[in-house]
């Protein structure tokens, strides 16, 4: 029974996440709709209770206020144990106390849904839960990244990028795709790229080129997924010692466009001088044509 619970609820939610991906929320819906009928149906009550979370999280996503609060206060209950004849087993908790903590962020609870992520890091860990601790750490990297806390963030990220390395899955990144590649963003911007260990770096831009959702042939770069073709263009010009008005010639740009460039790569790379971003640039080269990244020991692949 576990099996086929498992299996249908991995089906819905695959589906509901590419409608929610889409905003087609109407069709959201009507497959919620067809996964309660199927629910009842097969008087699979585990699953019913997993639903529960994902309605949730389709109404937060779809701005709707009222239906969100009523689903949010019946999934409460469920959790604190007030509804004594329905449960939740460990995965649908940690899938319901995620979609919890989804609601409290879009209602300006921050610290309440950063406590309860933390508790199911705990629970993850105490569990084995291997693949919905990447979830879990991915949402507390996202929400601590909006509550500008770098050192916690920071230390978040490090625990994911080795969940990430031991594992080699990307999914949690794709539920969270914008919102990881803005806390990444400003993390680096925070810390600057250059104090991060070079396997982490290798892991980072892996998961920022799955969260990305393209095949440029530029995926194994970290920097393609922090800055623009253009500023990866004029940071490529740079690392080659050329001058400003060089660089302009080169891209077809005008001067203070690329003075403009730099100093966002500066920023963005949290770096404060030219020399400092060359080294970023030649270290993490930004026009590699090299495939993904492979999560190993492969020394990683340099522009010369």
């Amino acid at each position: 029974m576990e099996g086929w619970n498992m299996l249908y609820l991995a089906g819905y939610e695959t589906c509901l996440s590419l409608l929610i991906e889409d905003e087609r929320f109407e069709a959201a819906v009507e497959l919620c709709d067809h996964a309660g009928k199927m629910v009842t149906r097969r008087g699979m009550t585990q699953f019913s209770n997993q639903l529960l979370a994902m309605q949730l999280d389709l109404a937060v996503r779809a701005g709707a206020r009222s239906e969100a609060r009523r689903l949010a206060g019946e999934l409460d209950r469920l959790l604190t144990g007030l509804k004594s004849n329905e449960s939740l087993r460990w995965r649908g908790r940690v899938r319901a106390e995620l979609a919890m903590a989804r609601y409290e962020t879009e209602h300006n609870a921050e610290k309440a849904a950063l406590a309860r992520i933390s508790r199911m890091v705990r629970f993850c860990a105490s569990h084995g839960l291997s693949r919905l601790m990447l979830r879990v750490l991915v949402r507390k990297f996202c929400l601590e990244a909006r509550l500008e806390n770098a050192a916690a963030c920071r230390e978040t990220l490090m625990n994911y990028l080795a969940h990430a390395r031991n594992h080699g899955s990307f999914g949690a990144v794709l539920r969270e795709r914008a919102a990881f590649r803005e806390a990444a963003l400003w993390l680096v911007m925070s810390e600057g790229l250059g104090s991060f260990d070079p396997t982490d770096i290798r892991v980072l831009a892996s998961s920022l080129w799955h969260a990305s959702g393209q095949t440029s042939a530029r995926s194994g770069n970290v920097l393609a997924g922090l800055l623009t073709d253009r500023e990866i263009g004029g940071l490529d010009e740079l690392a080659k010692g050329h001058a400003n008005k060089v660089i302009a010639r080169t891209l077809e740009v005008t001067e203070p466009t690329v003075k403009f460039d730099i100093q966002n790569n500066y920023r963005k790379l949290g770096v404060n001088s030219r020399k400092l971003a060359i080294e970023i640039a030649t270290q993490y080269g930004g026009k590699s044509t090299e495939m993904p990244i492979q999560i190993d020991d492969t020394p990683i692949h340099r522009v010369t």
